[in-house]
């Protein structure tokens, strides 16, 4: 548990790590060197996990099949970008495949509490860089012209030290769940205090997803629920909800209105828009890819291609890397895991599952390894759901 809980450290702090010590990224080399001790200790331990981690297992060999298969033909414009792409988008589940088989019981409360507080620190960041100072001191490197950090005219999007605001804004919200989904092991009401931290943060980053996935969480929520319960929340809902506009009416900071456009702005939802509009970039995704193998390995890794696709959706990457192929392969386990809480009655992870799985949806950022804290969520289940309940 230890190392897991050092290399999420590693990966939530790398920007101001790296900034001074000049290793980047340092949780690659930390990662690579675990793996390989529980490669070369793998024999002596027993393994013990449910059929459904072959799905898994199956979407990361896809995954490298599809790029050597393209390199052998050689179809893939940058051999190293596609590497890097494939390296992006499996190292996390290769690791937690071989953490989970390595453990007999996952302690969840020691994780959440971890994940909880450390992702207090990152959102606490976030508030005190949009209110104080841009580059937060200098713990980050400034990227823009120095005019963006020092000029307040400039319109600005908390990121925090995670250096992309649809990143932050994400992470926040996830956290603010989860703290609503484990309350019971915070003392008293400590609940309520986290969340609105992670909730005011993640408005702050101006992504629309923070209150659009909020309200399907709640939809979600009310669906479940019984008649009296239902009324609960729901009212609960409805005052949060008063309560927001109200304040940031009153403070008029566009940053934060920015969240709620999705609700009466059609320009991003619109496909009639211009190709900055979501459902535009996705049409021509749709249109333009080859339906069984896609774009190609490392079509959508930025760096040295010429032909980068922004997806704007985390599905349609995988589709872009490897076309349904890839796409049918993740979304294998995915739903395995789901079907699995929902079997074992383990409404809590069911709850998150469906709000991580659902924002995939319309958000490219779990390509990020700043979630890694959540995939835990996502892969855990096909290993033993059963303890994950009971903890």
């Amino acid at each position: 548990m230890i190392y897991f809980l050092i290399l999420n450290f590693l990966v939530l702090f790398s920007v101001p790590i790296s900034a001074y010590t000049g290793i980047f990224p340092i949780y690659y080399i930390y990662s690579v060197l675990i793996l390989i001790h529980y490669i070369v200790t793998y024999k002596y331990k027993k393994v013990s996990f449910g059929n459904e981690v072959i799905g898994l297992i199956i979407y990361i060999f896809v995954f490298i099949f599809l790029f050597i298969l393209e390199a052998a033909f050689n179809f893939l414009p940058d051999i190293l970008t596609s590497a890097k792409s494939v390296l992006s988008l499996t190292w996390i589940p290769l690791f937690l495949i071989l953490f989970f088989s390595r453990i007999n019981n996952f302690d969840l409360k020691k994780f959440i509490h971890f994940h909880i507080y450390l992702g207090l620190v990152i959102s606490a960041l976030g508030i005190v860089q949009y209110l104080f100072s841009r580059d937060l001191w200098g713990l980050i490197p400034r990227i823009r012209l120095d005019a963006f950090y020092e000029d307040k005219e400039f319109s600005y999007r908390a990121s925090s030290i995670l250096y992309s605001e649809q990143v932050f804004g994400l992470y926040c919200l996830l956290n603010a769940i989860l703290v609503l989904e484990y309350k019971k092991i915070f003392k008293k009401n400590l609940f309520i205090f986290f969340f609105f931290i992670f909730i005011i943060s993640g408005l702050l980053s101006g992504n629309k997803s923070v209150t659009a996935l909020l309200a399907l969480y709640l939809i979600f929520k009310i669906s479940f629920f019984n008649y009296k319960n239902r009324l609960l929340v729901l009212s609960q809902g409805i005052v949060f909800i008063v309560i927001a506009f109200v304040f940031f009416s009153l403070i008029e900071d566009n940053t934060i209105i920015r969240s709620f456009t999705w609700l009466f702005d059609n320009k991003s939802v619109s496909s009639t828009e211009s190709n900055s509009g979501r459902l535009s970039v996705y049409n021509n995704i749709l249109e333009n890819t080859n339906v069984i193998l896609g774009n190609g390995v490392g079509s959508t890794m930025p760096s040295n291609n010429e032909n980068y696709i922004n997806t704007e959706s985390y599905y349609l990457q995988l589709y872009s890397e490897g076309g349904l192929v890839l796409l049918l392969a993740f979304l294998n386990f995915g739903i395995r895991s789901l079907i699995r809480t929902y079997r074992n009655r383990d409404n809590r992870t069911f709850f998150l599952l469906i709000i991580i799985l659902s924002s995939m949806g319309f958000v490219h950022a779990f390509g990020s390894p700043v979630f890694i804290g959540f995939w835990v969520i996502v892969i855990a289940p096909l290993f033993y759901s059963h303890k994950l309940k009971n903890s």
